[in-house]
């Protein structure tokens, strides 16, 4: 019964946190910077992205929150390239790892300061984070997933019953938010 409370109470805390101005303010200017910054990056195609990017917070001295994983192994389409931005230093042990391509083994932190977007194939390539051992400092990043809308493929039926990533733009609770280029004149979804 606690672990049902507790659900409901975590259920309750995420919905005053996505009503909070912080949070909507954080929203509008994540979308701002997908159709001014991103989409260029795709040559102006429209694009699929993440409706809600993952805000991370990793306090020094902490577990490492995020296992060596592919996103593919979370049933993400094959075309998703992620961005991972960090807002604040991240190097070694308070930063994402990588492979530099899928099955190289190379592993590496991305050395980026506050607000450098790296971009990577996640999907594929073997990522994840360390213990942050560094001294003192906290990363904070947020890191969302673009397919260019040409190169989406809906899941079969099986595997759309299992994912939650699923374009389906009638619904307002969509993993995707489609971006087009003529949205950068100013229109947020």
């Amino acid at each position: 019964a606690s672990s049902k409370l507790e659900l409901k109470r975590s259920r309750e805390l995420k919905r005053a946190h996505e009503r909070s101005a912080a949070w909507l303010a954080f929203i509008e200017l994540y979308h701002r910077f997908v159709l001014e910054w991103v989409v260029p990056q795709f040559n102006n195609v429209p694009i699929l992205y993440q409706r809600k990017p993952i805000l991370r917070v990793v306090l020094p001295g902490s577990v490492a929150p995020t296992k060596s994983h592919c996103d593919a192994d979370y049933l993400h389409d094959c075309n998703e390239l992620n961005f991972w931005v960090p807002l604040t230093q991240a190097a070694g042990s308070n930063s994402l790892w990588s492979e530099s391509s899928p099955g190289a083994g190379d592993f590496a932190p991305f050395v980026a300061g506050p607000g450098e977007a790296i971009r990577f194939y996640g999907n594929r390539c073997e990522h994840f984070t360390v213990a942050n051992e560094s001294s003192g400092s906290t990363r904070v990043s947020f890191d969302f997933r673009v397919i260019p809308l040409h190169l989406y493929r809906p899941p079969s039926e099986d595997a759309a019953k299992r994912s939650m990533h699923v374009l389906d733009l009638g619904r307002s609770n969509c993993y995707y938010v489609l971006a087009e280029p003529a949205a950068s004149a100013g229109v947020l979804p």
